[in-house]
């Protein structure tokens, strides 16, 4: 038996050569269900691959950067661990006895490590030696070599021949360079946007889902007029618009598509070395295809304490209905009112 496990070969489907192993990319629920901010914020940045040879069974798991990946609430992390998490047979697994742990972030049956993950996968949480995130810097996509994709080995006690048991819908790949093809091409392929950031515009939603996306909503610049956005962060939030620490004037919002259930939201705030937010969002509908709002030094009931508080705002979140994504156009007219 120990000289059939060290002799067992296959043959390759691309070159007819014999090999002794044969590679794999697992499927996750993840990939059929489209991204979004809720359960599936990580579509596209967690991948698992595979290897078998005879009676050995190797996986690894693979983690690429996104700037906006950042989870807004813990509520979601079950349902985005399941979505994240492989189906791999227990045959695969030494009927059930090998562990597939990846340095606490990962255990299989368990899953996603609700302490060490859940934060957003952005480039500098994998830099060498972080002190918090060190740990993530092994499975960056960026990092990936022949001799460092395969992080687990289970040996099976009971099976000489694996491939038997891998499912029919596991992706294959003919040699080691073919996975790490694969990994760099979905390395340098663009990830799909997370999609609108607001939908019920209550201030229960927006502080906790503007913290994620803080540094990607393009804001207006109140002396210029300009919207400005990083090149890298441009198209990552359709629907809100930032001004922080601007001159007070009018905003105007046209689109092209008005219909009588297109609105423009507005969240108050005063911003020091933190949120102060209105207690209430301002609804604004729109007459023909404009809609228009101020920034002024009228007080706002503050949500720290509604009814005794209240605060001069120095900046507002701009939100859109969803119908207006792609079709508004926004402007600021500076001026003391």
């Amino acid at each position: 038996m120990a000289i059939q496990k060290k002799i067992q070969l296959y043959v390759s489907d691309t070159t007819g050569a014999a090999k002794t192993a044969k590679y794999y990319r697992i499927p996750l629920p993840s990939d059929s269900k489209p991204a979004n901010r809720t359960d599936n914020i990580y579509k596209d940045l967690v991948r698992f691959y595979a290897k078998v040879s005879g009676d050995m069974f190797y996986i690894g798991l693979v983690l690429k950067s996104y700037p906006d990946s950042s989870v807004r609430n813990e509520k979601y992390y079950t349902a985005i661990s399941n979505l994240l998490s492989p189906i791999i047979p227990d045959k695969l697994m030494n009927d059930g006895e090998g562990l597939v742990e990846m340095d606490g972030i990962y255990i299989h049956g368990t899953g996603f490590n609700r302490g060490n993950f859940f934060g957003g996968l952005s480039e500098d949480r994998f830099g060498e030696g972080q002190s918090n995130d060190g740990f993530l810097y092994k499975y960056n996509s960026k990092r990936k070599q022949k001799n460092n994709i395969f992080t687990v080995a289970i040996l099976s006690n009971l099976e000489n021949e694996l491939t038997q048991f891998v499912p029919s819908n596991w992706i294959e790949f003919d040699s080691i360079n073919d996975v790490l093809q694969d990994i760099q091409t979905w390395t340098d392929a663009p990830v799909t946007p997370r999609g609108h950031v607001f939908s019920e515009y209550t201030i229960d939603e927006i502080p906790d889902a503007f913290q994620c996306v803080e540094y990607f909503v393009p804001k207006i610049n109140t002396a210029t007029g300009a919207i400005e956005v990083s090149e890298d962060y441009k198209g990552l939030v359709p629907d809100a618009y930032l001004i922080d620490h601007g001159d007070y004037g009018t905003v105007t919002v046209t689109a092209d598509n008005v219909t009588a259930d297109s609105k423009v939201y507005v969240e108050y705030f005063y911003n020091t070395s933190g949120h102060e937010w209105a207690e209430h969002v301002e609804e604004f509908t729109f007459t023909g295809n404009t809609a228009t709002f101020q920034l002024n030094s009228s007080p706002k009931d503050s949500h720290d304490d509604p009814g005794n508080k209240t605060f001069e705002a120095n900046g507002c979140i701009i939100m859109l209905s969803h119908d207006l994504i792609g079709h508004a156009n926004i402007s600021f007219a500076k001026g003391v009112l």
